[in-house]
């Protein structure tokens, strides 16, 4: 099984190909590929988003978080994903859970943001949809995006890369103290480690991307 990752930051991701390579199996092969590979911090610089303008939170080879403009992220990750369908992979998983342009590839690929929403779909029955995301600027176009999908999402900011346990749990208490009945951790930099905190804090069931779309690649890995 050989599985091919696009991390919208820079390869490789040890924070997240730890916990992915044990949810995928000793037989998994993975192969990483970064959107901002090869680029020094004036390159990236010059990626940052505008005022206003949609962005996505990641992290530098060193583990600096960065915040770039999602158009340039989606032109970027392009070129990943050609790489790694060159390389033969059986399946391509996205590391994020933003919304990508339709890109053409013989492997499927795993977009985790559409596995979020239907994982949601699926075990929300009745209330209100907690959303934790990286960024307060990122907070009015994920309220929307959730919303258009059919919740009433209650948004908040944390840095996964950069908050403290406590931060975590204040934000958790805030989910559910808005009325939360699930939540869901809308960025691959949350751990399980993340996850587990925010389920004890609020006893509510808690989706992490990192899991559900290592699971869904192994599926369709045919593993």
């Amino acid at each position: 099984m050989k599985i091919g990752t696009v991390t919208i930051g820079q390869s490789p991701r040890e924070d997240v190909i730890g916990e992915i390579v044990e949810l995928l199996g000793a037989d998994a092969q993975i192969i990483e590929t970064g959107a901002l590979d090869g680029l020094g911090r004036d390159a990236i610089r010059a990626l940052e988003a505008a005022p206003g303008e949609p962005l996505l939170v990641t992290r530098l080879r060193d583990g600096a978080e960065v915040r770039v403009a999602e158009r340039h992220i989606h032109r970027l990750a392009a070129g990943c994903i050609a790489e790694l369908e060159r390389a033969r992979v059986d399946v391509i998983l996205l590391l994020c859970t933003g919304d990508f342009p339709e890109y053409r590839a013989a492997p499927p690929i795993v977009r985790p943001g559409r596995v979020l929403v239907h994982a949601a779909r699926s075990l929300l029955e009745g209330g209100r949809l907690g959303v934790l995301v990286p960024a307060a600027e990122q907070v009015p176009a994920i309220r929307t995006r959730w919303a258009s999908a059919g919740f009433e999402p209650i948004v908040e900011a944390l840095s996964p890369y950069r908050a403290s346990a406590e931060e975590l749990r204040a934000r958790a208490r805030a989910l559910a103290g808005a009325g939360a009945a699930l939540i869901v951790l809308d960025c691959f930099g949350f751990t399980r480690a993340a996850r587990a905190l925010v389920r004890e804090e609020t006893g509510l069931p808690v989706l992490l991307p990192r899991t559900l779309a290592a699971a869904f690649a192994r599926e369709l890995a045919g593993a």
